[in-house]
């Protein structure tokens, strides 16, 4: 792939010039598009990806000069009966996709962190073959109650 640029973000790190946690926090929200969550949820998550204590990776794709996508890993602290890493978000940009920038994304996210890996998406998602493609498995319905 030619102009593609990734960057690991880490706990500490500060961001790229030209982008911010709340900046990329609303690109994504854009870009996940339908299956999107609140601007505010999804900057939760990225901070808690870049706590310290807590942690996990974001890894950013730039593509013709243009950040383009990311993938957000959460860090559980836990293996076995849950999962070590939850890949929370996928995303790009819909102007890049189809040049296999999530495909990278998720194969670069599996061979940096240790651990297995759960991750949620909606039945209707297209990404679902990108999920089973690379080797994840559905093992159980997630249901939920909401207050």
């Amino acid at each position: 792939m030619a102009s593609v640029c990734y960057r690991w973000m880490r706990p500490g790190q500060p961001w790229p010039a030209g982008l911010t946690l709340s900046g990329l926090a609303r690109r994504m929200h854009v870009w996940l598009q339908p299956y999107t969550d609140r601007t505010a949820d999804i900057r939760r998550c990225l901070q808690y990806a870049m706590d310290r204590k807590r942690g996990g990776r974001i890894l950013l794709v730039r593509f013709h000069g243009e950040w383009s996508g990311v993938a957000v890993v959460n860090f559980t602290g836990m293996k076995g009966y849950i999962p070590a890493n939850v890949l929370v978000y996928l995303t790009v940009n819909p102007a890049a996709r189809g040049q296999g920038l999530g495909t990278e994304l998720m194969q670069r996210v599996l061979r940096a962190c240790p651990g297995d890996f759960k991750l949620h998406v909606e039945y209707d998602n297209p990404a679902r073959r990108l999920y089973e493609r690379l080797g994840f498995r559905t093992k159980y319905a997630e249901y939920r109650f909401q207050r």
